[in-house]
């Protein structure tokens, strides 16, 4: 093998049983500052460690979380064996909390990633990075817009990032009460500008890439108008992450109304194509073994809230037009990935989203079934090679008839 190191996935030899499967991701940085998710078996290379001599010098306690972040930062070839190939013998180890936040630490210092404090997470072992946001750059808020925006725009009152525009996409509204309320926002907060987008039918792509093009700010905020934000920071909580040069895309954790999950990251390959995690699963209905209250890196993020670099946006030209209502999100995070560059999930950025209030379901009609066929095929055969790979944030022991990780008992 190419590999420098290898990890791979565990489960607990309890009573003399084996149970709780754990199965792992491939390897994801921003994934393992949030969790040790790689744990205490991993195999390297001895011509690389014989080669890098320094990674073993001064290594405490919780040696194999210090030890893979030292090793992440000289080589790529890290690789993920998705088989149960060890048991643990109890499921309630040790950590050693304040070791793995000063671990943490040293790795940030050592790569120049400044940052303000590593607090703890939701359960023991869990961590949460505030990094230092630099300077203060402008992000460019675009909303595309039809009838459906004041709830919006009063949740965005409590926004404690204060450089940033909001560009709100006119795309034929009928109600008379939108433009009143348009005149009224623009005039109570300079910050606000409508831009008026007619088009006969309906195209995402186009409304955002419009509202884009009119930015002015270093970063784009793509925001959906049924949106309602719940975190006072959530423009910081993205941007902490959006400001890397390893980052492209950092997105927001969703609740339908009735605080079920409408999106928490998308996975490749989830129900033929694409998916949302845990949709409609309730945000109580999470244990320390989920993924979904750590920030991670993914394979995508929905649009509906998801931050971007303008320069980044510019250089891929956009949302594919092509792609006028569905898959533009997944396939920009796709062109984005192929880059090199990371998508984020940021669990701590928080909203309300009252899905496909404006526009209807997809599939409600012929045409909308005809449209929606064009884009399938249109995605897959761009993506065929990707697909066909499966997601490397999505463990293959996992069934894909789920928005839920649900084991595939059939191949374990």
């Amino acid at each position: 093998s190419d590999a420098n190191l290898l990890y791979s996935d565990h489960d607990y030899k309890i009573d003399g049983k084996r149970q709780k499967p754990c199965f792992k991701p491939d390897f994801a940085i921003d994934t393992l500052l949030s969790r040790n998710y790689i744990g205490n078996f991993i195999v390297i290379k001895n011509r690389f460690l014989k080669y890098h001599p320094e990674l073993i010098e001064n290594i405490g306690d919780e040696l194999y979380y210090d030890l893979v972040l030292r090793i992440s930062e000289k080589t790529k070839d890290i690789h993920h064996i998705s088989r149960i190939l060890f048991h643990n013998i109890k499921d309630d180890i040790e950590i050693n909390t304040e070791k793995q936040k000063t671990i943490i630490k040293a790795y940030l210092n050592r790569n120049n990633l400044p940052f303000k404090d590593v607090k703890d997470g939701l359960y023991p072992g869990d961590y949460k990075i505030e990094y230092l946001i630099i300077g203060n750059p402008k992000v460019s808020i675009v909303v595309p817009n039809k009838d459906d925006l004041k709830k919006l725009i009063e949740s965005m009152k409590k926004t404690t990032y204060k450089n940033y525009e909001l560009i709100i996409v006119e795309n034929n509204s009928e109600e008379k009460e939108t433009f009143d309320y348009y005149d009224k926002i623009q005039n109570e907060d300079s910050r606000i500008k409508v831009e008026k987008f007619e088009i006969k039918y309906f195209n995402y792509s186009s409304i955002v890439n419009y509202g884009a093009n009119k930015a002015s700010g270093d970063y784009i905020l793509m925001l959906n108008n049924d949106v309602e934000i719940l975190t006072e920071d959530w423009i910081e909580q993205m941007l902490m992450y959006a400001q890397r040069e390893d980052v492209g895309i950092c997105g927001a954790k969703l609740y339908f109304s009735d605080d079920t999950i409408q999106h928490a990251g998308v996975t490749i390959g989830i129900r033929g194509l694409a998916g949302h995690r845990y949709r409609e699963v309730s945000k109580n209905d999470f244990s320390k073994e989920d993924y979904i209250n750590i920030v991670q890196d993914l394979s995508a993020v929905t649009a509906a809230c998801f931050l971007v670099k303008k320069d980044l946006y510019d250089e891929l030209l956009g949302f594919d037009e092509r792609l006028a209502v569905a898959f533009n999100d997944v396939d920009f995070c796709m062109k984005v990935r192929k880059k090199g560059l990371l998508i984020v999930y940021n669990p701590f950025a928080n909203g309300y989203h009252y899905e496909s209030k404006s526009r209807g379901e997809d599939t409600e009609n012929k045409a909308k079934q005809e449209r929606f066929a064009k884009e399938y095929a249109l995605f897959v055969t761009r993506w065929q090679v990707e697909l066909s790979k499966g997601d490397p944030y999505y463990n293959i022991n996992y069934r894909l008839d789920t928005d839920i990780p649900s084991i595939n008992y059939n191949r374990i």
